[in-house]
């Protein structure tokens, strides 16, 4: 037995840090040459008992030897590792204050380090602001920001920096005047020696400088990059710091040795958003036209190394003196740099160019800014949202500024039409519960649509769609109709043609600038026919509503809409539309401003509204289709193979593999593969240690090279059938769109690939699955939109949660329901792939991007707030939901993925529901319900108890917050054990119905009883066989003036067998009694104080008097009276020959044994006056030749 270096001994918990034990255990098996296949046995041999229980009772229902030593060491690094808790970083970040002496800029850099842990999800923005504003020590700053209407942190921001801005340049304004200080002299001159050379205002020694002020510590206004220029000498970056502008040659004239640069990429400051407030420029490198931020805070110019390697890798690299590092000390790699030839407008030379490696900005910086002169007063100036700082433009735009109203726009001339298949059969689904937590708020937001017109209550539909509830982050909500299983089922697709890229080059050709139109809300502004409402009609919990314009989810509403604006537009010349876009050009800048002034005042003859702060104009360039268009055409835009490109080398086997199916899934369109791959595919042998050697680095890049060119990647065509491939992987998500090509070829168009946050590796496997599909969709959406496509994923579930024609999931989570309503706006079927057989997209998941790309990205959901207004805290539930045994099982295999099957009986009750658990802060959410673990039940059974509820109202209630196996039997058994609920409750539930015996025969059993109505008393007798009723008026009630009734009513229809009536005084008289006796007749009494057990009376008497008293009102109408005995008479006439509810026969028709006359019944031929009037025909016939009869006289001859 070979001996091993080193003492590395067990992990004791508290002895030692767990990461430092890490490190050295992989120093442990480096020295000891450890293969990367025993790693994990060797982990779990040295580790010790107590660590190993740990993780063994971690990896449940997995045993520690089947899984890598990578999940292992995360296992028990998450376990020793905890988050830090929320409520003591909360306390933190509210008692936090500006500090005297401190900028706002330093403030809001420490207000967003201190939120980092605080989990405020969708809150962060009002928490920073809310903090922000409270904590200012300027109390004309703090005045100001509280006087502003829906502040938002980016704005409060912005306007306490320029406050403090506007107040330092006054002060220093003021003290120049006094003669505090002294400036430098300016040369007009202009040195071309050395572009290097700066002094402390950003500019070189004796050169003219552009730059209106520089200040030594800055934020880039959109990639948030703090730029600090240090110097070596103490005094003078005491002096620099101070805000001092002095300086003399001999301590500005520095080399580039001398410099350094110090870069932090720290999202603090006040710029927020996706870099809507970005200063770019392009300029030509090498002819080749490149987008550059300005930025005076960078002491150097440089470009990532993706620009250098496809369009100046012609150029030699030099190596370079310029060091990048964070405020830590870590060194940003650099490549080196180039000379290269600038142009900017009529200006150009020759520069130094540093070029970075990874994906980060090009930056204009002041080496360059000092030759080259911007328009500092166009770039400064401030713009209204989507305006421009071109006069002519900002003219054109005041002129139509109808076109920009907020108010919704309604386009006129035109409505949309939908048309299903013939022989489609109206879908009528049914409303879907509502949780009571959203009720208030989705009665709020349908009577906010009613009043707008959008929506309008109706009483009857044979379609209704079933709606779907989002909750958005400002607690509003926004509710759609499910057209997915009503309309879309059998709406026959529309066959107008979306733009191609040929109608797109033909109509733009020649333009020079470029303006770009984005409607507001597209949809809503196309009114429906009144032959269309019907099938856009929702179900709610209110009742049924009809759309009044064209809803979004509706599948051939892209056409309709392409259709509506190509006939608006029709006619202008270098203007295209593609649905709710539209873009103009012109051939000279008369042109393109008289062809905006057109449209634009043809969208206002329309009603057509456009949404001012997503507009652009004047542009250089615009994307469009996956090109890129400016003055020289179409060009191929960089992003489309970026994710491949910028693909990180593999850093394990599992990523190779990964990779190496990539290659091998388009391996036919690529030459010689098997002899660029022989170093990646040596590293697969067992045999063989890992280690990327260069010639590893060589074919990585070659392989990704040929991956990219055109031979593989095809141009995107609107004629040829789409492909989208989605997957994850535990921290990346990968795309990739492509041609069916007409030999069944399947080519890429564009790649997308991107690394999962913090928050979202934690989602459960199918919630990574489908945020995989929603990034590829969004990435894509400008080739998906409009378009039938295939959606593949490896991740089955997905079929049945997100398929086209499933609805939308009411159990899943809110972030999937919100993902399948977003995928409603897209025509497309979704299939299932092995993950082998998707090994495009599962490469780019398991080598994403890096970098930050906030694609489909999520933040926090909001409704924990709800949970955190509970005595139990949302921290709480996720802390003994580790605790316990099972819910700790369920968190990791929701977490991970669950088997097919599973036998512990415990699991069972979330192995049913597994396709709809997920995730969140800690805690297991069964759609918007979270599960509670045992500890805190009995607690919150007490909670649902306040008030003294019913069962089904705390029922309902927590259907709206919370689950746990036997929820709504623990919930019965809470109120059965209330002594409070026990003693005021009601009487028990009435016991089961017994009819009566439905008698075969007439007259077998009558009941009776007696009625009173206006001090008239009847006697009421009904037979339960025929439902046949008489009613006999009586001015007395005695058991005589009884039995002489009774008597008189026997006579005409023979005695009853049996005779059923209450306890009355007459009905238990032995008077009465005696006279049944006599007669033979069974006499049933009716339980005391139970009227309904002589139903059939009792609903008789109820039946008397309504008709009585009905009678009565007729005649105060009609201005008549009549008798009692008449009223009597058109009662039991009209009852007799009416059919009975019961028996579907009229009881005359079974008493009798015939229908009695009526009125009605002239209404039907008589047949017998038919017959007479047949025969008496016939005998005028037979009669008419004998009318004139012959006299014989006595003598005539007669026939004998």
């Amino acid at each position: 037995m070979a001996a091993f270096i080193g003492n590395l001994g067990e992990y004791k918990e508290g002895q030692e840090d767990f990461e430092s034990y890490l490190e050295r255990f992989e120093q442990w098996m480096i020295v000891n040459e450890v293969d990367d296949g025993k790693q994990a046995n060797v982990f779990l041999s040295v580790i010790g008992a107590e660590a190993y229980g740990l993780l063994k009772n971690l990896c449940i229902p997995d045993k520690p030897s089947s899984l890598s030593y990578d999940e292992l060491s995360g296992k028990l690094t998450a376990h020793y590792k905890p988050k830090p808790l929320i409520i003591a970083e909360r306390f933190k970040f509210q008692k936090r204050n500006q500090q005297e002496n401190e900028s706002v800029s330093d403030d809001v850099v420490s207000l967003k380090r201190l939120s980092t842990h605080c989990d405020f999800g969708r809150h962060l923005d009002e928490a920073l602001r809310d903090r922000f504003v409270s904590g200012l020590k300027v109390e004309a700053i703090q005045r100001k920001l509280l006087t502003e209407q829906d502040l938002t942190f980016a704005k409060a921001c912005e306007l306490a920096l320029s406050m403090e801005m506007a107040s330092k340049n006054t002060m220093e304004f003021a003290s120049n005047l006094k003669g505090h200080s002294t400036v430098n002299k300016i040369d007009k001159k202009r040195e071309t020696k050395s572009a290097w050379q700066t002094n402390p205002a950003g500019g070189k020694v004796g050169s003219k400088v552009n730059i209106p002020f520089h200040r030594e510590q800055r934020t880039s206004p959109v990639t948030d990059v703090v730029v600090t220029i240090m110097q070596h000498k103490d005094a003078d970056l005491k002096q620099r710091h101070a805000g001092s502008v002095q300086g003399s040659p001999k301590d500005t004239a520095r080399s580039e040795a001398e410099e350094e640069l110090f870069m932090n990429t720290v999202y603090s400051t006040y710029t927020v958003g996706k870099g809507e407030k970005d200063i770019k420029v392009t300029v030509k490198l090498e002819e080749t036209p490149i987008d550059m931020q300005v930025d005076t805070g960078a002491a150097v110019t440089l470009v990532p190394e993706i620009v250098y390697k496809k369009h100046l890798s012609h150029l030699p690299l030099e190596a370079t003196k310029v060091r990048l590092s964070t405020f830590s000390g870590e060194n940003i790699p650099l490549l080196g740099t180039v000379t290269v030839k600038a142009k900017y407008e009529n200006q150009s030379g020759v520069f130094p160019l540093v070029i970075v490696k990874g994906d980060r900005p090009a930056l204009l910086g002041r080496n360059w800014l000092t030759s080259f002169k911007l328009d500092w007063a166009g770039i400064f100036s401030v713009l209204p949202v989507g305006g421009s700082n071109d006069t002519d433009v900002e003219t054109v735009l005041q002129r139509h500024a109808a076109v920009f109203s907020e108010e919704p726009g309604t386009i006129r001339k035109f409505k949309a039409c939908i048309t299903v298949k013939p022989d489609t059969k109206p879908v009528f689904r049914k409303a879907r519960p509502v949780p009571y937590a959203l009720k208030e708020a989705v009665e709020k937001e349908l009577n906010r649509l009613e009043e707008a017109g959008v929506i309008s209550k109706i009483e009857h539909s044979q379609w209704a769609a079933p709606i779907v509830v989002v909750p958005k982050s400002d607690k509003s909500i926004r509710i759609c109709g499910d057209y997915k299983v009503t309309v879309n089922q059998s709406v026959e697709e529309g066959s107008y043609p979306l733009p191609t890229v040929e109608d797109l080059f033909a109509t733009l050709a020649g333009g020079t600038l470029f303006s770009k139109l984005d409607l507001s809300h597209a949809y809503q502004q196309l009114v429906l026919e009144k032959n269309s409402e019907k099938y856009l009609v929702i179900n709610t919990h209110k009742g049924l509503y009809a759309y009044h314009r064209l809803s979004y989810g509706v599948s051939s509403a892209p056409s309709m809409f392409q259709n509506v604006m190509d006939q608006i537009l029709q006619g202008l010349e270098h203007v295209t539309c593609f649905l709710y876009d539209i873009l103009i050009t012109g051939r000279t800048r008369k042109e393109h401003l008289r062809n905006l002034k057109e449209v634009l005042s043809r969208l206002e003859n329309y009603g057509v509204r456009v949404k001012r702060e997503k507009c652009t104009f004047m542009q250089e360039k615009v994307e469009y289709l996956g090109h890129l268009i400016d003055r020289e055409g179409l060009h191929p835009t960089e992003t489309k193979v970026a994710a491949i490109v910028n693909a990180p080398q593999p850093s394990n086997v599992t990523e190779l593999r990964s990779f190496l199916g990539l290659l091998n899934y388009y391996g036919r369109f690529m030459k010689d593969l098997s002899t660029v791959l022989q170093p990646l595919h040596q590293l697969l042998k067992k045999e063989v240690h890992w280690e990327w050697t260069p010639e590893c680095t060589t074919a990585f890049n070659n392989a990704k090279e040929q991956l990219v060119k055109s031979s593989v990647v095809v141009h995107y065509d609107t004629k040829k059938p789409l492909r989208l491939a989605c997957d994850a992987s535990p921290y990346g998500l990968g795309a990739v769109i492509s041609h069916i090509m007409e030999n069944g070829d399947e080519k890429p168009i564009a790649f997308a690939s991107r690394t999962l946050t913090e928050a979202e590796s934690k989602y459960s496997q199918i919630e990574k699955e489908a945020l995989a599909i929603i990034f590829g969709v969004t990435k894509f959406q400008k080739y998906l939109y409009g378009r039938k496509f295939s959606l593949i994923t490896d991740h089955k579930p997905l079929l049945a949660i997100l398929g086209p024609k499933s609805e939308i999931p009411t159990l899943a989570a809110l972030r999937m329901q919100r993902w399948a309503l977003r995928l409603m706006a897209y025509d497309y079927s979704i299939e299932y792939r092995t993950s082998a057989e998707n090994a495009n997209a599962d490469a780019l998941s398991r080598l994403p991007k890096k970098g930050r790309d906030n694609t489909a990205e999520e933040n926090e959901i909001f409704y924990f707030s709800v949970v955190n207004e509970l005595p139990v805290q949302a921290t709480e539930i996720a802390q003994s939901t580790l605790k316990d045994s099972v819910l700790r099982k369920v968190l990791e295999l929701t977490r991970m993925g669950w088997p097919n099957y599973i036998k512990d009986e415990t699991l069972k009750p979330y192995f049913t529901r597994r396709n709809e658990l997920s995730v969140e802060q800690g805690c297991i959410l069964w759609g918007i319900r979270v599960i509670i673990p045992p500890a805190h039940r009995e607690q919150l059974l007490h909670d649902l108890h306040q008030g003294h509820p019913g069962g089904s109202k705390m029922k309902n209630l927590a259907r709206s917050y919370l689950w746990w196996p036997q929820l709504d039997k623990d919930i019965e058994h809470a109120v059965q054990q209330c002594n409070a609920c026990q003693s005021v409750r009601k009487l028990p539930e009435p016991a089961p119905l017994h009819c009566w015996q439905w008698p075969t025969r007439v007259w077998q059993r009558i009941h009776i009883d007696f009625a009173e109505k206006e001090q008239h008393n009847f006697l009421v007798l009904v037979d339960s066989h025929s439902k046949w009723l008489e009613v006999i008026q009586m001015k007395t009630t005695t058991a005589a003036k009884t039995i002489e009734v009774l008597r008189n009513i026997f006579s005409s229809y023979g005695l009853p067998e049996e005779i059923v009536s209450d306890n009355g005084p007459q009905f238990t008289s032995q008077e009465y009694k005696a006279f049944l006796q006599n007669n033979g007749i069974k006499q049933t009494l009716v339980p005391a104080y139970h009227p309904a057990s002589n139903g059939a009376a009792e609903r008789a008497v109820q039946t008397v008097k309504a008709s009585l008293q009905k009678q009565v009102l007729d005649e105060k109408k009609q201005n008549i009276t009549i008798t009692m005995q008449h009223r009597l008479a058109n009662f039991l006439f009209s009852y007799r020959c009416t059919p009975h509810s019961v028996t579907g026969c009229t009881p005359a028709e079974l008493f009798l044994k015939r229908q009695i006359r009526t009125r009605f019944s002239l209404l039907k031929p008589d047949l017998a006056k038919v017959v007479d009037g047949k025969q008496q025909k016939q005998k005028y016939y037979h009669d008419r030749p004998a009318s004139t009869l012959r006299h014989l006289s006595e003598g005539d001859s007669v026939l004998i």
